[in-house]
């Protein structure tokens, strides 16, 4: 069954549309997403996640889609800002535990995974090191890089869009569910923290914190992704 067919059949209603993604909430306890955001990597990797964190329970999955279990409670972004600084703490030290357990994952290559040029998605392939990485992302934009040394740094599993929009949580603000992890992979230690600056102005909550521990690379990196993520 495709999911054109499991519309077709079942109760359902659409709940989120971004013209490249659609996301329908299925007869009540399901939600299917369909589009870019429904990707072959994000299922590999939330199954790889799946023991030492919260993600739906994943139903069934093909050609740009994902049908999943629908997960019961509050969505992270819409509660923020009426919780109070208690509730807070509590579900950010659930989610620093979370982030260091993910990227206790690691893995001797980089990719794939998925990364915003131009206000668009573009597809990273598997890289076996480094400079494989930074010279196929600079070709994308038109800049052309070679490093002048090899480096061998640590690829760690990583969400790369960590934010409140993301999270659903229990009324004792327990993170019931990690959500959308289209951007996911095996990425350089220092990744998740260089491209939480480039989406700055959709920021709900600087949890940059989180990530800092991992922020120092070499100055000939640095600069060069400073030039490719920004």
């Amino acid at each position: 069954m495709d999911f054109q067919s499991i519309i077709e059949h079942t109760e359902c209603e659409r709940v989120y549309d971004s013209g490249l993604s659609q996301v329908y909430w299925i007869d009540e306890q399901y939600i299917l997403k369909v589009g870019e955001g429904a990707t072959e990597n994000a299922v590999k990797n939330m199954n790889i996640v799946k023991d030492i964190m919260p993600v739906p329970n994943i139903i069934k999955h093909g050609e740009k889609y994902t049908l999943m279990q629908y997960v019961e409670g509050d969505n992270l972004e819409v509660i923020w800002d009426d919780i109070d600084n208690k509730a807070k703490s509590i579900v950010e030290n659930q989610l620093y535990a979370m982030v260091q357990k993910m990227r206790s994952l690691k893995c001797n290559k980089i990719g794939p995974l998925r990364e915003i040029m131009n206000d668009a998605n573009v597809e990273i392939p598997c890289c076996d090191n480094l400079n494989d990485f930074i010279r196929y992302r600079a070709d994308l934009r038109n800049l052309h890089f070679e490093l002048e040394e090899t480096y061998h740094l640590e690829n760690v599993m990583s969400h790369n869009d960590l934010y409140p929009r993301n999270i659903i949580v229990g009324k004792d603000m327990t993170i019931l569910a990690i959500l959308d992890w289209e951007f996911s992979g095996f990425c350089p230690y220092y990744y998740e923290y260089k491209r939480r600056n480039v989406i700055k102005d959709y920021v709900e909550v600087d949890w940059d914190y989180m990530f800092k521990d991992y922020q120092h690379i070499p100055h000939e990196i640095d600069a060069i992704e400073n030039k490719i993520l920004f």
